[in-house]
């Protein structure tokens, strides 16, 4: 039982960090190597101070541009919560879909990291996005190393989850606000 409990934290931590995320530390990159190569365009670099505030057109402009993506990205982890529910008595099946979910991730990042917004609020969305996708590739990291055990995760791992949660928290509350003020 305590074992199948300790699974069942450990995907939950997961899931909850793919589903969005932000968080209120530095928005960059630590490194511009990090960036994916695939992102041609948009100005995620930045500020949203640099932007135009509570200027409506632009918010409904780049929430038509940002809510699609993350519809997109919600169903596919709905769908991979689901399968890890089907095996989640088999750590290492379900550390096998996360680690394609992580990499599935790098997709949503150069989507996101691709868009031109206007305004400062979708942008601050964003730039919160992009540390919760920074997040997830920590995240990645540890549960990739061979001695990684589902069952018994760890304090690094429990830490990011707990920080992930957290950062979801806010830009869902964030986002619902602007879609429910603007759209």
């Amino acid at each position: 039982m305590y074992k199948k409990r300790n699974i069942v934290f450990a995907v939950s931590g997961i899931m909850l960090l793919l589903l969005a995320g932000c968080d209120n530390e530095d928005t960059k990159p630590k490194d511009a190597a990090s960036v994916s190569a695939s992102v041609q365009s948009g100005n995620w670099q930045i500020k949203p101070g640099k932007l135009s505030s509570a200027d409506s057109e632009d918010i409904k402009a780049d929430l038509a541009l940002l809510n699609p993506v993350i519809n997109k990205s919600n169903s596919e982890n709905s769908r991979l919560l689901a399968e890890i529910n089907k095996v989640k008595n088999d750590p290492d099946k379900v550390k096998e879909i996360l680690l394609k979910n992580f990499e599935n991730q790098s997709a949503t990042e150069g989507e996101i990291m691709g868009l031109t917004f206007k305004s400062g609020e979708v942008q601050e969305i964003r730039t919160q996005m992009i540390s919760n996708i920074m997040l997830a590739k920590r995240m990645y990291d540890v549960v990739k190393k061979p001695d990684f055990d589902l069952t018994k995760p760890g304090d690094e791992f429990k830490q990011l989850s707990a920080q992930s949660f957290q950062m979801q928290q806010q830009i869902g509350m964030a986002l619902d606000k602007l879609n429910q003020e603007y759209l």
